[in-house]
């Protein structure tokens, strides 16, 4: 079984149900194990309570909700981390849960920092798959 790491975009459902629909479209529900993920920059999370980390995360959890319903038929692991640099987070994470596949939107739209999409490339050494977004990818599916 492969497992993808979705990365998760906070404030853009859109690219959320972009990136599940993709999965739907490519992968069978018995080949993949997803862990969806999406970073809070924070510049001293080691300052944040345990208790603010709770608050934080019940606060942000709607971000999955669209890619849960999509991918319903999945096993779909959820995960918030609040952390100074995103893209050392996403690749200490994929490389501590043996992640095949990182896949995410354009950074463009996200907003990302130039830095971001090579650093996943060159520091994770798995494969990274960016997705361009088009608002009208996945609306035919074939039989």
């Amino acid at each position: 079984m492969k497992k993808l790491l979705l990365v998760v975009d906070k404030s853009k459902a859109e690219f959320n149900q972009f990136l599940a629909e993709f999965i739907v479209n490519n992968y069978l529900p018995e080949e993949v194990e997803i862990e969806a993920v999406t970073v809070i920059n924070d510049h001293y999370p080691y300052t944040i309570t345990s208790v603010d980390k709770k608050i934080i995360t019940k606060d942000k959890m709607p971000v999955f909700n669209k890619i849960s319903s999509i991918l319903n038929k999945y096993k779909v692991n959820k995960h918030i981390f609040i952390d100074t640099d995103n893209a050392q987070r996403i690749v200490q994470f994929a490389k501590d849960n043996a992640v095949d596949t990182i896949i995410l939107t354009n950074p463009n739209k996200y907003n990302l920092p130039n830095f971001f999409v090579p650093y996943l490339v060159n520091h994770s050494g798995i494969k990274v798959l960016v997705l361009p977004y088009k608002s009208n990818y996945g609306n035919k599916k074939s039989a």
